[in-house]
């Protein structure tokens, strides 16, 4: 089955990079687009690359290796990373190239996966050892690894090679000054000849709405930290954004009237926890800041104003010396606005505060890598001997903040968990766990955004680990991030690459089956529209191909999947007319009742059984939420003393709605009996009533008509007992 289902997902990958080499080459030259479209090497089952390459002479490889490194060239502007990473590889087998390796280098970087950067650039630079750009990017590889010592090295040489280099002189700034300092008298002997590094205005003051009137001034940066941007050695400078990262960017739906209403309440009470902590009375702000976070609507649009809200309550914390709630509080804040150069401040000092020096030297750099900060400069100069002292207990530390990580993870604060599991990695760059558990965290949130950030935390897990088995871990988690986003041959390609590292591992077994079957249909179902005769004959030849690839793999394992194929192939040539039939029919049956569309779509996403933990559950929820009548159906699925467990431990207001509206659906339905035993069940959720009490009042009498209906379905005492916890 390992077998059959790697096969098929080469094929699919094949035809896949088919069609996007044809748009590309169209897009170039109409003229001669059959003629220059990219021929996929199809490898024989029994022969490897290294094989069929291996005959070739010097001169038919160097060709190959440009070839390659310019497909590579164009792919890394393109934005596809990986694609570039891949042709930079090929063209590496066949010819050995600096320029090439450093290329390799910039697109590690942009996938994160530091050690391997590291190791591209080193190799690079055995060749040339003043060559500026692997000097440059090995010292930002080597400062994201934690190894600031040798980062600082790297960007003092690549600056003498090149002075006027601003992005090396960017890097620099973003090291504290005193390890710059320390690795230039080392590479020069003396300090005379100094190189001018801009270190910047240190008396800016805060321009966010913040309570620490009274605090010392913490002079952090407003805005997030500046991306370096590495440079291939194509001549073009700037690349402009790809139109799949544009497009993959989420339409914000804007405040509805109710949630402007409690995003203004929230803004009275966090004014009010601001006039608290100006006279000292810090529990009675934390009172108001906790008010004003339950009152704020879960919406992106109330992310700043959440992350004032959590700041200004660690400043509460941080008075009263309460250095746990200091870190969770700042660790939240940095998951709805990273890069918080307050929150990173914060807990730098509470870390500090809590003999964690070696994990707030990291927030300490963190927040100097954002810009200048006379505070964070000062903390990094005070625990910078101590992160050398208590060298040896990385490990502990990291444990230590771990363990904040898991109880966040156990409360199903998901936000928190990964912010503090991001730490324990930055305290530890040799484990690979807490990427892995971060990436986990980021997976539980549904959120497309932290699903693409759990790619890459996934990736660079994989890069740190030792063994095999995190390894195996790390690609089933990238290729569980993959299968939420909707990327099935992507997802398999990361499963894949997981049983490389471990052979008949079950769960990822079972994963490569489920991303196949979805690559299948995502693929084979439906090739692009043809818009002349030449792309129509293109089109049906990739899919052709691909059919016919697929049906030959799985009839390998069984006789009778070739009986089948050959009566498919029999039967093609009525299929078109089928295919225009059954569209006819559905299009007629939408065009009677457009709204049944998405009921259609989510009842076919129902699963096959009822989910049987909260991961399986949530996964089941995104598919279906848009239409009450599959919510209902997917409630009516879970045994009733299952289901608070799987809601987790505090229902959202938007999650509730819609089990509302799904509950309503099966009592309109003629399900009352089912009906009833969800709202009892809907009743025993934790912290419930609390969500039910900041409801807009025509939400609220939703929610009371439900409960009002099932009464008679009930005996009095469940129903009295479910309306009580409700309201």
């Amino acid at each position: 089955l390992d077998n059959a289902n790697q096969q098929v997902l080469k094929q699919l990958v094949e035809t896949r990079q088919l069609r996007e080499d044809s748009k590309a080459t169209k897009k170039e030259s109409s003229s001669s687009s059959t003629k220059t479209r990219m021929k996929i090497v199809e490898l024989d089952d029994d022969e490897d690359e290294d094989e069929q390459t291996g005959g070739e002479d010097d001169v038919t490889n160097a060709a190959n290796a440009l070839e390659y490194k310019e497909k590579g060239n164009a792919a890394f502007k393109a934005g596809r990373h990986e694609t570039a990473l891949a042709f930079w590889t090929d063209s590496l087998e066949r010819k050995e190239d600096p320029a090439v390796r450093c290329n390799a280098a910039a697109a590690l970087l942009k996938l994160k996966r530091w050690a391997e950067a590291e190791e591209q650039c080193t190799k690079a630079l055995a060749s040339d050892g003043r060559y500026a750009k692997a000097l440059f990017r090995r010292g930002v590889a080597r400062r994201e690894l934690g190894k600031l010592e040798d980062a600082a090295g790297d960007l003092l040489a690549a600056s003498r090679v090149d002075p006027g280099n601003k992005q090396v002189q960017a890097a620099l700034d973003k090291i504290p000054k005193a390890i710059v300092d320390e690795s230039f008298s080392k590479s020069v002997g003396t300090g005379k000849h100094r190189i001018a590094i801009v270190q910047g205005d240190d008396s800016d003051s805060d321009s966010d709405d913040d309570a620490e009137s009274n605090e010392q001034s913490e002079t952090v940066p407003p805005t997030h930290a500046k991306v370096e941007q590495p440079v291939t050695e194509s001549p073009a400078s700037q690349v402009a954004p790809s139109a799949s990262l544009v497009e993959e960017m989420p339409q914000v739906q804007s405040l509805s009237k109710s949630e402007e209403a409690e995003l203004a309440a929230a803004v009275v009470a966090k004014d009010e926890g601001n006039a608290e902590f100006k006279k000292g009375a810090f529990p009675e702000a934390i009172g108001h800041y906790c008010r004003a976070l339950e009152l704020l609507p879960h919406h992106p649009q109330c992310n700043n104003v959440r992350a004032d809200c959590l700041n200004n309550r660690a400043a509460c914390n941080k008075q009263l010396q309460q250095y746990d709630d200091v870190v969770i509080d700042c660790s939240e804040a940095l998951y709805y606005r990273p890069g918080d150069g307050k929150a990173l401040l914060r807990r730098a000092l509470a870390l500090e505060s809590k003999e964690l020096f070696i994990a707030a030297f990291s927030d300490f750099n963190s927040v100097l890598q954002g810009g200048p900060s006379a505070q964070a400069k000062q903390g990094a100069g005070r625990v910078l001997p101590l992160v050398r002292k208590y060298e040896a207990q990385r490990a502990q530390q990291c444990d230590v903040i771990k363990a904040l990580g898991n109880k966040a993870f156990k409360r199903a604060d998901w936000g928190i968990a990964a912010s503090l599991y991001e730490l324990a990695a930055a305290a530890d760059p040799k484990d690979a766990r807490p990427l892995m558990n971060q990436a986990f965290a980021l997976i539980k949130t549904g959120e497309p955004e932290r699903l693409r950030q759990a790619v890459k935390v996934s990736q660079s897990a994989q890069s740190r680990a030792m063994d095999d088995a995190s390894k195996a871990k790390s690609a089933y988690r990238c290729g569980q991030a993959l299968m939420e986003l909707g990327q099935p041959i992507e997802a398999g390609l990361a499963f894949k690459r997981g049983l490389g590292f471990q052979k008949g591992n079950s769960e990822l077994l079972l994963a490569m089956k489920g991303a196949v079957e979805a690559a299948k249909a995502a693929v084979c179902s439906a090739p692009p529209a043809a818009t002349s005769t030449a792309d129509a004959a293109e089109n049906v030849d990739a899919s052709k191909k691909t059919r016919i690839s697929i049906e030959t793999v799985e009839a390998r394992g069984d006789p009778n999947n070739a009986v089948r194929a050959v009566s498919q192939e029999a039967s093609q040539a009525q299929q078109p007319a089928k295919a225009s039939a059954v569209s006819e029919t559905r299009d007629s049956k939408l065009a009677a009742n457009p709204s049944s569309a998405t009921s259609n779509v989510s009842m076919q996403q129902l699963p096959a059984q009822a989910p049987g933990n909260a991961f399986e559950f949530e996964r089941a929820w995104r598919r279906v939420r848009k239409s009450p009548e599959s919510v209902g159906a997917l409630l009516a699925m879970i045994s009733k003393d299952k289901l608070p467990k799987l809601f987790g431990a505090q229902i959202e207001a938007d999650t509730l709605q819609e089990a509302v509206a799904g509950i309503q659906s099966l009592q309109e339905g003629g399900r009352e009996d089912e009906a009833a035993g969800c709202v009892t069940a809907l009743s025993l959720v934790p912290r419930i009533n609390i969500v039910v009490r900041f409801l807009a009042e025509q939400d609220k009498a939703r929610v009371a008509a439900v409960v009002k209906r099932s009464q008679e379905f009930l005996s009095s005492e469940d129903w009295g007992a479910a309306k009580k916890r409700l309201f």
